[in-house]
């Protein structure tokens, strides 16, 4: 009787071990033939659309990732313009440290993220300056979901 039910108990775990491969060896495959997942810039919002020079005006970014997979939220700007002065990045489990001009963020799925820079124009600009916020995986060749906001200098 322990020999057959043994035979049974091993046939079926074989079959368990062969169904978990096939399933395991179809994402691997299906991840290396697709792009990388990247999280989505859910909203951007700049606080003033004219700026005197010197002054100051805030970018908040909300960002979301639908995978398991850190990812960050950086803001890419012209040094000669503008300074980011300050920067906080939130996200369910609190305020965490910023790396910037990137927050960096350990994902939780489906749980949005709020990246809040605040940015110094320089004193002799005039005219329109753009800040692009991007939301990419930390993967090189990941791509990033990008907004510009721009400011008039007045």
């Amino acid at each position: 009787m322990g020999g057959a039910r043994g035979r049974t108990r091993s046939a079926r775990l074989a079959a368990l071990s062969a169904g978990v491969a096939l399933i395991v060896g179809l994402a691997g495959i299906g991840a290396g033939a697709s792009s990388v997942p990247s999280p989505h810039l859910h909203a951007v919002h700049v606080s003033a659309k004219r700026v005197p020079p010197g002054g100051t005006f805030t970018i908040t970014a909300v960002a979301r990732h639908r995978v398991v997979e850190d990812y960050a939220v950086t803001f890419v700007f012209d040094l000669d313009q503008v300074d980011l002065v300050d920067e906080q990045c939130t996200d369910v489990s609190g305020p965490q440290n910023a790396d910037t001009p990137s927050c960096e963020y350990d994902n939780v799925p489906l749980v949005a993220t709020t990246t809040f820079g605040v940015f110094r124009v320089a004193s002799g600009v005039s005219g329109t300056l753009a800040v692009k916020v991007c939301a990419n995986v930390l993967q090189s060749g990941a791509h990033a979901d990008c907004r510009v906001k721009k400011v008039r200098v007045r």
